[in-house]
């Protein structure tokens, strides 16, 4: 039987969390089914990985938000970075 893949660690900085906090339960419960798959897979099919790195190494669409993260395969951990609404994710 083969052996599961140790998981990715997940770090949410407090700012993250509080705005996730203040969303309606519905895209709250959307972001944070996509942010949990992120342990198992943290380059899952969707996710692109950005060139101008300003955000954050990868970039993944939940709904009308985009989640903007990096990933430390040595130490098995992603981090998110922000999250912001599509209409402005990539305003300065």
């Amino acid at each position: 039987m083969p052996s599961k893949a140790k998981r990715y660690d997940l770090v949410v900085p407090k700012n993250v969390a509080k705005a996730i906090k203040g969303l309606p339960m519905g895209e709250r419960e959307r972001l944070f089914a996509a942010i949990s798959a992120l342990e198992a897979d943290p380059r899952p099919r969707g996710c692109m990985k950005l060139r101008l790195r300003e955000l954050g190494e990868y970039r993944l669409r939940a709904g009308d938000f985009r989640i903007f993260y990096d990933v430390d395969d040595s130490e098995r951990k992603v981090e998110i970075l922000a999250i912001k609404r599509r209409e402005g994710a990539y305003k300065a």
